[in-house]
């Protein structure tokens, strides 16, 4: 199928997925509206200081953003690396989507 076509496959996903989310979703949400608590400030804030205020939770903040940044950086330096070992990008891919299937 290719790269390009690969990607352009995935807006017909979300599309389909969008559209059988619109029509299997049959409340309306007037339930929700009266009784919808209104966030402030402090409790959006409240999701930042705790953080702060339990500095293990921020430690597995910092640790998961240093161990995540690595799947990406992945992506951008592996193809040169691998092309250069005499891989085909066709290859290189297989080998990204099996690191992602086993990874799920």
């Amino acid at each position: 199928l290719g790269e390009i076509h690969t990607l352009w496959s995935a807006l017909i996903f979300v599309v389909l997925g969008a559209v059988i989310a619109l029509m299997l979703n049959r409340d309306d949400g007037a339930a929700q509206r009266g009784n919808r608590e209104k966030a402030s400030l402090g409790y959006v804030l409240k999701g930042i200081t705790i953080a702060f205020e339990n500095p293990k939770i921020g430690l597995g903040g910092i640790v998961r953003t240093i161990n995540t940044s690595a799947a990406y950086g992945f992506v951008v330096f592996m193809p040169m690396y691998m092309m250069d070992m005499g891989f085909t990008r066709t290859h290189w891919l297989q080998m990204y989507a099996a690191l992602w299937t086993v990874n799920i």
